[in-house]
Protein backbone atom coordinates (compact mmCIF):
# COMPACT_ATOMS: atom_id res chain seq x y z
CA UNK A 1 0.00 0.00 0.00
CA UNK A 2 3.04 2.26 -0.09
CA UNK A 3 2.11 3.36 -3.63
CA UNK A 4 -1.37 4.39 -2.49
CA UNK A 5 0.00 6.32 0.48
CA UNK A 6 2.52 8.14 -1.73
CA UNK A 7 -0.25 8.86 -4.27
CA UNK A 8 -2.42 10.32 -1.50
CA UNK A 9 0.38 12.64 -0.40
CA UNK A 10 0.84 13.77 -4.03
CA UNK A 11 -2.93 14.24 -4.39
CA UNK A 12 -3.05 16.54 -1.35
CA UNK A 13 -0.07 18.46 -2.68
CA UNK A 14 -1.83 18.77 -6.05
CA UNK A 15 -5.07 20.07 -4.51
CA UNK A 16 -3.03 22.69 -2.67
CA UNK A 17 -1.33 23.69 -5.95
CA UNK A 18 -4.60 23.91 -7.96
CA UNK A 19 -6.14 25.96 -5.14
CA UNK A 20 -3.58 28.63 -6.01
CA UNK A 21 -3.67 28.33 -9.82
CA UNK A 22 -2.52 26.02 -12.59
CA UNK A 23 -0.61 22.82 -12.00
CA UNK A 24 2.17 21.26 -14.08
CA UNK A 25 2.38 17.46 -14.31
CA UNK A 26 4.51 15.98 -11.53
CA UNK A 27 5.94 12.60 -10.59
CA UNK A 28 6.54 11.70 -6.97
CA UNK A 29 8.46 8.54 -6.19
CA UNK A 30 10.11 6.68 -3.35
CA UNK A 31 13.35 4.72 -3.56
CA UNK A 32 14.21 1.47 -1.78
CA UNK A 33 15.92 3.52 0.95
CA UNK A 34 12.62 5.33 1.60
CA UNK A 35 13.66 8.68 0.15
CA UNK A 36 10.88 10.62 -1.56
CA UNK A 37 11.42 12.86 -4.56
CA UNK A 38 9.12 15.18 -6.52
CA UNK A 39 9.83 16.05 -10.15
CA UNK A 40 7.72 18.76 -11.83
CA UNK A 41 7.58 19.22 -15.59
CA UNK A 42 7.08 22.77 -16.91
CA UNK A 43 6.44 23.64 -20.53
CA UNK A 44 3.82 22.57 -23.04
CA UNK A 45 1.30 20.61 -20.92
CA UNK A 46 0.90 17.80 -23.47
CA UNK A 47 4.64 17.35 -23.87
CA UNK A 48 5.23 17.49 -20.12
CA UNK A 49 2.48 14.94 -19.47
CA UNK A 50 4.10 12.60 -22.02
CA UNK A 51 7.44 12.97 -20.22
CA UNK A 52 5.79 12.18 -16.89
CA UNK A 53 4.00 9.15 -18.33
CA UNK A 54 7.28 7.81 -19.77
CA UNK A 55 9.00 8.25 -16.40
CA UNK A 56 6.18 6.38 -14.68
CA UNK A 57 6.26 3.60 -17.30
CA UNK A 58 10.05 3.22 -17.67
CA UNK A 59 11.11 3.99 -14.07
CA UNK A 60 14.53 5.54 -14.85
CA UNK A 61 14.65 6.77 -11.26
CA UNK A 62 14.74 3.14 -9.99
CA UNK A 63 11.80 3.77 -7.67
CA UNK A 64 9.89 1.14 -5.72
CA UNK A 65 6.65 3.15 -5.96
CA UNK A 66 5.67 6.22 -7.96
CA UNK A 67 2.69 8.40 -8.82
CA UNK A 68 2.01 10.85 -11.63
CA UNK A 69 -0.33 13.80 -11.03
CA UNK A 70 -1.87 15.91 -13.78
CA UNK A 71 -4.99 17.95 -14.49
CA UNK A 72 -7.55 17.19 -17.19
CA UNK A 73 -11.22 17.79 -17.83
CA UNK A 74 -13.32 15.54 -15.63
CA UNK A 75 -13.57 11.97 -16.99
CA UNK A 76 -16.74 11.24 -18.99
CA UNK A 77 -19.71 10.61 -16.74
CA UNK A 78 -17.94 12.08 -13.70
CA UNK A 79 -19.44 15.58 -13.81
CA UNK A 80 -18.43 19.02 -14.99
CA UNK A 81 -15.16 20.81 -14.32
CA UNK A 82 -11.66 19.45 -14.07
CA UNK A 83 -9.95 16.64 -12.25
CA UNK A 84 -6.60 16.00 -10.67
CA UNK A 85 -5.73 12.53 -11.92
CA UNK A 86 -3.22 10.40 -10.07
CA UNK A 87 -1.74 7.35 -11.78
CA UNK A 88 0.08 5.12 -9.34
CA UNK A 89 2.54 2.25 -9.68
CA UNK A 90 4.07 -0.26 -7.35
CA UNK A 91 6.96 -1.62 -9.39
CA UNK A 92 6.70 -4.94 -7.52
CA UNK A 93 3.42 -5.36 -9.49
CA UNK A 94 4.62 -4.13 -12.91
CA UNK A 95 1.40 -4.91 -14.79
CA UNK A 96 -0.93 -3.26 -12.26
CA UNK A 97 -2.41 0.16 -13.09
CA UNK A 98 -4.61 2.32 -10.88
CA UNK A 99 -5.97 5.83 -11.40
CA UNK A 100 -7.61 8.03 -8.78
CA UNK A 101 -9.56 11.16 -9.72
CA UNK A 102 -10.33 14.21 -7.59
CA UNK A 103 -12.92 16.38 -9.32
CA UNK A 104 -12.69 20.10 -8.72
CA UNK A 105 -14.13 23.39 -9.83
CA UNK A 106 -13.88 26.99 -8.81
CA UNK A 107 -16.87 29.04 -7.74
CA UNK A 108 -16.55 32.69 -6.73
CA UNK A 109 -12.78 32.23 -6.46
CA UNK A 110 -13.10 29.27 -4.10
CA UNK A 111 -11.97 25.72 -4.76
CA UNK A 112 -14.62 23.01 -4.56
CA UNK A 113 -13.14 19.50 -4.63
CA UNK A 114 -14.53 15.98 -4.32
CA UNK A 115 -13.12 13.06 -2.40
CA UNK A 116 -10.73 10.90 -4.38
CA UNK A 117 -12.12 7.81 -6.07
CA UNK A 118 -10.69 5.01 -8.16
CA UNK A 119 -11.79 5.61 -11.75
CA UNK A 120 -9.66 3.07 -13.60
CA UNK A 121 -7.71 -0.06 -12.78
CA UNK A 122 -6.00 -2.86 -14.66
CA UNK A 123 -4.54 -6.08 -13.27
CA UNK A 124 -5.52 -5.06 -9.73
CA UNK A 125 -7.91 -7.91 -8.96
CA UNK A 126 -5.87 -8.98 -5.92
CA UNK A 127 -6.09 -5.52 -4.35
CA UNK A 128 -8.77 -4.53 -1.87
CA UNK A 129 -9.80 -1.12 -3.22
CA UNK A 130 -11.18 -0.04 0.17
CA UNK A 131 -7.76 -0.78 1.70
CA UNK A 132 -6.09 1.10 -1.16
CA UNK A 133 -8.25 4.15 -0.47
CA UNK A 134 -7.53 3.97 3.28
CA UNK A 135 -3.79 4.05 2.50
CA UNK A 136 -4.44 6.86 -0.01
CA UNK A 137 -6.22 8.93 2.66
CA UNK A 138 -3.40 8.26 5.13
CA UNK A 139 -1.06 9.83 2.57
CA UNK A 140 -3.46 12.75 2.06
CA UNK A 141 -3.55 13.44 5.81
CA UNK A 142 0.27 13.40 5.96
CA UNK A 143 0.40 16.53 3.76
CA UNK A 144 -0.85 18.98 6.38
CA UNK A 145 -1.16 22.07 4.15
CA UNK A 146 -2.75 20.16 1.26
CA UNK A 147 -5.16 18.29 3.52
CA UNK A 148 -6.24 21.55 5.21
CA UNK A 149 -7.02 23.09 1.79
CA UNK A 150 -8.80 19.93 0.65
CA UNK A 151 -10.94 19.71 3.82
CA UNK A 152 -12.07 23.32 3.34
CA UNK A 153 -12.92 22.64 -0.30
CA UNK A 154 -14.97 19.54 0.61
CA UNK A 155 -17.31 21.75 2.62
CA UNK A 156 -18.24 23.56 -0.62
CA UNK A 157 -20.92 22.18 -2.97
CA UNK A 158 -19.38 20.39 -5.96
Amino acid sequence: MAAAELAGFLAAHSIWVVSEGDMDPAVMYATASGERHLDRFSGDPGDMLAIGQRRLRDNPMNAVVAALAFVRHAPAGQGEGSAVLIDLRAYSMPEARLRVAILFSRADGRLCASKGRVVASKNCESLDKAEVMRAFMKGVAAHEKGWAVWKRSLAQPN
